[in-house]
């Protein structure tokens, strides 16, 4: 691999791939920790949180694997994130992106568990499922972060589309 004139090694590149993977199934596992359990897939370690027997201990676990899944995530993204000059100069903008959006997401994820742990937000909604974050909520951010935070991005690719 070849970044701005400087030779690296598959390796160099291969470590900041696999950190920023990692980071993202993570983000997602944290996201979909409820729908999990009713599918019988339990991502947190179960060294530092046990699997819930009953649906009484289901919002315990929901907090603490979301919790924890998140701020492993945010681990993740930073080591990433410190490998970012081995990608090729024209790849940076697309996987730095990907890398700011998604660590976003972790963000809103658990600002979410401190307002619920707080008692500012319930945990769960009026509808008798958990509180989290829906599809228009995921939108919302994607549609903040473009249109907001990265318009150079969505005007050049206007641009290059049209």
């Amino acid at each position: 691999s070849r970044g701005l004139g400087v030779v690296y090694k598959r390796q160099d590149l291969l470590t900041p791939s696999k950190d920023l993977g990692i980071a993202l199934q993570l983000t997602n596992f944290a996201r979909d920790v409820y729908e999990d359990y009713f599918r019988g897939r339990f991502y947190a370690p179960t060294e530092l949180l046990r699997k819930p027997y009953s649906t009484d201990e289901l919002e315990n676990y929901v907090l603490n694997a979301r919790k924890i899944l998140a701020t492993e995530a945010e681990n993740w993204y930073l080591k990433a994130e410190n490998g970012m000059n081995y990608f090729a100069s024209d790849s940076q903008i697309a996987i730095k992106t990907c890398l700011e959006l998604f660590n976003k997401i972790v963000d809103y994820t658990l600002e979410e568990i401190n307002r619920i742990e707080k008692g500012s937000a319930p945990l769960w909604n009026t509808g008798g499922g958990i509180n989290r974050m829906g599809s228009n909520n995921w939108f919302n951010i994607w549609t903040y972060y473009f249109l907001e935070e990265k318009k150079d991005i969505v005007y050049i690719f206007l641009i290059f589309i049209s």
